[in-house]
Parts: C-alpha cells; sequence; structure tokens
C-alpha cells in the first residue's frame, strides 16, 4: 500500500472485535477481515444445562408451549398433542435470540438464548460419543457434554450484508472455520510448505530447537513439574547468555513463581493471553513450555459442534496418552489446531520486530507437540536435566558450602572441610560432588591424609546455577 498512490480519507475502516460481526450496521458493504479464529467468541456456553432457562421462557408462553416447567416439556414432547403445539411453534419463530423475553420475564433465569435452548432439546440427537448435537438452522448448532450436562450454543454471525469476508489464520482448520462462520470458505494458501519454511528460516531468522521427546501437556497445571522446569529454564539462559522471555501455561506460572522464576525472566506470557500481545516482539530468546493441550471435553466439543463424534482411543485397556493421543480422524484434527498450531503460534510472537537491522528469534520448544512441517533443530535434554531443588538433595547446601572455603577457586580443598557448613548428612555431600565431578563444575584431584578424605579443586562452580544443570547435546 505504501507504494500506492491514494487518499486514506478516501477508505472507510473500522478496527472492531470479532462480536462486531454480529452488527448489520458495522458490516453493511465492508469487507470484512477475520485476523485469526474466532475460538469461544460466538459461542455461549451453560455450564449447568438449560433447564433454569426453559423453564423460565416456558412460563412466559403457556399459549404457545402449555408445558409448566423443563421437566414438563422433556417428559411430554413427544406426545402427539405436544407435537402439534410445537410444530406451530416451530413454524412462528425463526430463532432469534429473545432479548424482549429475557427483559420482561420475572424470573432471574431468563435468557436470550431461551428459544434456541428449547429448540435444542427438540432437535438433539447423539453422537457416537453420546454427545448431543442439535442442528437449529442458519448455521447455529448446539450441543450437550453428557458427562455435565454442559450446553454450547454456536451462533455465527449473519455475514450476508458484506461486501467480502477475508480470514487469516497461518495454520487454518477449515472445519472449525466454515462452523464458526456458518459459511463456505475458498481456501487460498499464500505459502505451500517449502516456501513457509524458508521465510521462518531465511526471511523472518528464525531457528527453532526442540529440547524433549516427551508430550508434556501443562495446560491444567498437572504436567509442570517445577524442580526441572526450572533447571530446564536456567539452562537455556546459560546456554545463550542471555535471559529468556517464557511463554508456558497460567496455572504452571503459578507453580514456577513461588520457587524463583522472577531470578531467571520477568518475560513471562500463558498461552490464553497471546491473542493480540506483541510484548514479545523484541525478544531474541524465547521459551515455550509445555503445550496447551485444553483436556477431552474441549477437542470433543468442537468435534461435536461440527456435527462429529471424537473420543480419546483405548488401547490394550488403556486410554492412549502423550504423543500417542488420538481422538479419531475429525478429533485429531482438531487436537492439533488446539496444541500443535497453538505451540506453532506462541513460538512466532517472539522477535516479531526489528531493532538495530535484527529481527527474528532462537525459540526453544519444550513439548513434542509440535507440526510435522515446523523445522527444528533437536536437542533433546529429558536425561539430562539435574534438579538441584528437590532430585538433589543437598546440593544447594553443598555449592555454598564450597563457595565460603577460603580460596575455593584457586586451591586444593578436600570434602570434610564441608561437613560442619551443611545441614545434610555427610554421604550425601560426598555423593552430591560426585555429581559436581560427573558434570564438570570441579576436579577429583584424589585422596591423600588423614582418614584419606577426597580433594577436589575448582573448574568452573562459579558458573553453576541456582535450580539445576543441563548436559546439552
Amino acid at each position: 500500500m505504501a507504494k500506492q498512490e491514494f487518499e486514506p480519507s478516501d477508505y472507510d475502516v473500522l478496527l472492531g472485535t470479532y462480536r462486531h460481526a454480529k452488527s448489520s450496521e458495522a458490516i453493511e458493504n465492508r469487507y470484512v477481515v477475520f485476523d485469526e479464529f474466532p475460538g469461544n467468541d460466538f459461542l455461549m456456553t451453560f455450564k449447568d444445562g438449560v433447564a433454569p432457562v426453559v423453564t423460565a421462557y416456558l412460563e412466559g408462553n403457556e399459549e404457545q408451549l402449555p408445558f409448566k416447567d423443563y421437566l414438563d416439556f422433556v417428559e411430554r414432547k413427544g406426545n402427539s398433542e405436544a407435537q402439534e403445539y410445537i410444530k406451530e411453534w416451530k413454524g412462528s419463530h425463526r430463532f432469534p435470540q429473545d432479548y424482549k423475553h429475557a427483559r420482561k420475564s420475572p424470573n432471574p433465569s431468563a435468557h436470550s438464548f431461551a428459544p434456541l435452548a428449547t429448540r435444542a432439546l427438540i432437535e438433539k440427537e447423539r453422537l457416537d460419543n453420546n454427545w448431543e448435537y442439535a442442528d437449529l438452522g442458519d448455521g447455529c448448532v448446539a450441543v450437550r457434554n453428557p458427562k455435565e450436562d454442559e450446553w454450547t450454543f454456536l451462533r455465527p454471525p449473519d455475514l450476508s450484508d458484506a461486501e467480502s469476508v477475508l480470514a487469516f489464520d497461518g495454520t487454518p482448520n477449515m472445519d472449525l472455520w466454515e462452523v464458526s462462520l456458518g459459511e463456505q470458505i475458498e481456501r487460498l494458501s499464500l505459502l505451500d510448505v517449502d516456501e513457509r519454511v524458508r521465510c521462518l528460516q531465511g526471511v523472518l531468522d528464525y531457528q527453532f530447537v526442540q529440547t524433549t521427546e516427551k508430550w508434556k501437556a501443562i495446560q491444567s497445571g498437572e504436567g509442570a513439574a517445577p524442580p526441572k522446569d526450572l533447571a530446564v529454564i536456567e539452562g537455556i539462559a546459560h546456554k545463550e547468555g542471555q535471559t529468556p522471555a517464557l511463554i508456558s501455561s497460567q496455572k504452571a506460572i503459578r507453580q514456577y513463581e513461588p520457587k524463583g522464576l522472577a531470578e531467571i525472566t520477568e518475560t513471562v506470557e500463558h498461552y490464553n493471553n497471546l491473542k493480540g500481545m506483541n510484548k514479545f516482539g523484541p525478544e531474541r530468546l524465547g521459551i515455550v513450555l509445555g503445550n496447551p493441550h485444553p483436556g477431552d471435553d474441549e477437542i470433543e466439543k468442537w468435534a461435536a459442534l461440527a456435527g462429529e463424534s471424537a473420543e480419546r482411543r483405548v488401547v490394550n485397556g488403556q486410554k492412549t496418552t502423550g504423543k500417542e493421543t488420538d481422538y479419531g480422524s475429525f478429533g485429531n484434527k482438531v487436537m492439533h489446531t488446539l496444541v500443535h498450531d497453538e505451540v506453532f503460534q506462541a513460538a512466532m510472537r517472539f522477535g516479531r520486530e526489528k531493532e538495530n537491522g535484527e529481527q527474528g528469534a532462537t525459540v526453544f520448544i519444550h513439548t513434542a507437540a509440535i507440526p510435522a512441517w515446523l523445522p527444528v533443530e533437536k536437542q533433546i535434554i529429558d536425561e539430562d536435566v539435574q534438579s538441584w531443588l528437590t532430585e538433589k538433595n543437598g546440593m544447594k547446601d553443598t555449592i555454598d558450602a564450597i563457595r565460603s572455603l577460603d580460596g575455593w577457586k584457586d586451591t586444593v580443598w578436600k570434602s570434610t572441610e564441608l561437613y560442619d557448613h551443611v545441614s545434610t548428612s555427610n554421604r550425601n555431600v560426598r555423593n552430591r560432588l560426585d555429581d559436581l565431578v560427573e558434570a564438570g563444575y570441579i576436579s577429583f584431584e584424589g585422596k591423600w591424609g588423614h582418614g584419606t578424605p577426597k580433594h577436589y579443586t575448582n573448574i568452573c562452580l562459579e558458573d553453576a546455577g541456582c535450580f539445576g544443570h543441563v548436559e546439552w547435546p
């Protein structure tokens, strides 16, 4: 556009949110652009079911639907007499949101989605995994999670007044885009896989480093392991000689913070807060720690919204886990969108801004949930991370004791000199000294003197971290 001769005032540009797409006035005769997948923006969820909502609606519509409440409706809606009322009611409604009912009803459970909820109870069908699905017309669908009686309604925007619609997404799932917008979409790929790789490496100057073969789902916080994870972050900082920025899950970060995360980095963000976020633009070193697997219910929900059944497969009596996690053909596509592609999108948050002619970033990815096409250099450290917070009990005590000795950097000292300076056992001190020798921080010089204690000299103990040691390939 910078090379074109045009008058900016000739263009009426509106910057809004996804929900502006619901306003015909905002989109009329405009070219509407959706930047990234809308996700939950067109969804309405009733976590405790729709019984109160439907009951409140029936209370104000006795003439059209002569039922006392939700239970009465569910029990009698299949009767021939009830079917006559239901047929007439359906014929007289286009099933938009009923704001008038929500405003005027004295029932506190009244909701504008009540007509949709009522129709969902009529139209619902059971999918193979026991989720329920209802096609409500005009692209609107509803699904029910049978495990929690949770209903989710998708009501796409009416885009008929728009001049044209564009959807921008670096990792698009066409099925979910079409479900979310209620429209068929033509896919136009700007780059093929080879061009994408050349762009990332040769134009945008990204280097991606995979450091684990483990799945490491951390969205729920269960996959986080602060002792080892902090050692990994510190090890990357030492290797690269600079402070890294971190992306992980909110619950994982909350576990890292009281253990000393701020000693390694204060530039931190969580997966759920990345959309529209650009604070990592100048960062040249980044870490994506763990993957944002949202749980089975979320994957099953998005599959159900598309009218598909997805369920974690069982092999030899056990649910598939880790890299072997399998939800079937459609479910796996959803999983790759919500997990693998989100890892890539997170990695792309670093190094976006060009400063002093420099751009791009080195991004360490500590999860195996990576798109298959993404060019990664593998430096796997799974078996070579030593945590000094728990796994190596007494290590911090031992290091502090060594550093308290006069001349420890330049002279020979013996193990017995440490015993009075630690709160752990003498045997544990000796074991930790062996670990420090193996890691290359100190050198074992031999045993001599009264009681033949072991003697050591320093190699680079001053470079030892606070949280652990990482042996890089």
